[in-house]
């Protein structure tokens, strides 16, 4: 199916028109030929849509080029399969009614390589098994919260992943073919050719969003130039903000504070400015977990079960001997300040 679109004079996009069936397509990387493509409306548009396992949009710009595309998910089985396999994300949560996907895919490119694979249901691949674990846990878990009956029926099959292996495998050709189409995107292309999204060890500016899948633990030293655990929340190419010399990428991540009383998840944004060329990941000032050494993670989880063990103090035993730097909070009438003294220093607020 294809739909124009037109610029207005702040260059956003606005549909024109109602979709339209294409019975004659080239490949979605070239522009689409109204000259040679016939369309058809009404009621066949909406037979199509009600039997394909999987609906194909089309953005087409003024000058008849591919400007977006959107993958809708029809097959029910397929619904059940992805949303299990993407439960990480925000967009793919138990009251989905409606499955639809727009480029570039996110969820599809973080995860390219386990597709495949589960695509191809090898079994003894890690992706195949983790996914089984997955169901079962998944199964485990409606015992306790209702479930879209499709996902129950899915996760109760023993050969779902079989049945369903044909239309995931065309799902992943329509996402391969719209990015090789989408202008500007070879490095996202040449990326799923080599099958490597997430196995990067060096990034460029515009592919960042491809390295952080949501439910993966990152380092950032954004507080205190301490090295502190994350949680991937979403990572979206929309992250971008561009602004000159002052663009930046924005990360959701989840972190786990002590408000006095219980911990709370605290949703927090980290932000990467804009650089060029290629970077090391490890040299980001967000990165995923995978490239800290073995003692680093020992010393960050060593440090973490000890604030765990702190805040969690009974009544009586909160009194602590500390040696170190403190932040300290001064309030009351008057100026507010947050100032960092060594712990060995005597400091009395002034005023």
């Amino acid at each position: 199916m294809a739909r124009r679109y037109s610029k207005d004079n702040g260059e956003r996009e606005k549909a024109v028109g109602d979709e339209e069936v294409i019975s004659d397509v080239k490949p979605i990387g070239d522009a689409v030929d109204q000259d040679t493509a016939t369309t058809e409306r009404g009621s066949q548009s909406q037979a199509m849509v009600a039997t394909a396992p999987i609906t194909l949009t089309l953005g087409v710009g003024e000058d008849d080029s591919i400007i977006k595309t959107n993958v809708r998910i029809n097959d029910s089985e397929l619904q059940g399969l992805l949303q299990i396999f993407f439960a990480h994300y925000p967009s793919f949560g138990p009251d989905l009614a409606l499955m639809a996907i727009d480029s570039p895919f996110e969820p599809f490119i973080h995860h390219w390589r386990d597709l495949q694979a589960l695509a191809k249901c090898h079994e003894g691949h890690a992706a195949v098994s983790e996914f089984r674990n997955r169901i079962q846990r998944f199964k485990e878990s409606t015992r306790d919260m209702k479930w879209p009956k499709r996902l129950e029926e899915f996760a109760s099959s023993s050969e779902g992943i079989e049945r369903t292996s044909q239309n995931l495998t065309l799902l992943l050709d329509l996402v391969h073919e719209c990015v090789r189409g989408r202008a500007g995107e070879q490095s996202l292309s040449r990326l799923l050719e080599e099958n490597s999204p997430a196995s990067q060890e060096v990034v460029n500016f515009e592919t960042l969003w491809t390295i952080y899948k949501p439910g993966d633990i990152v380092i950032s030293r954004a507080f205190l130039d301490e090295p502190q655990a994350f949680i991937v929340h979403e990572s979206l190419e929309s992250g971008m903000v561009r602004k000159g010399i002052l663009s930046h990428w924005s990360l959701d991540c989840w972190s786990y504070d002590w408000s006095g009383k219980t911990f709370e998840r605290v949703l927090v944004e980290l932000r990467i400015d804009l650089f060029k060329g290629s970077r090391k990941v490890q040299s980001l000032p967000v990165y995923p977990i995978k490239y800290l050494s073995e003692a680093e993670r020992d010393q960050i989880e060593l440090r973490g079960r000890r604030f765990r063990e702190i805040s969690l103090s009974t009544k009586g035993s909160r009194l602590f001997q500390y040696s170190g730097d403190a932040i300290l909070r001064a309030s009351g009438i008057g100026k507010v300040e947050l100032v960092s003294y060594p712990a060995s220093q005597n400091y009395r607020p002034q005023g």
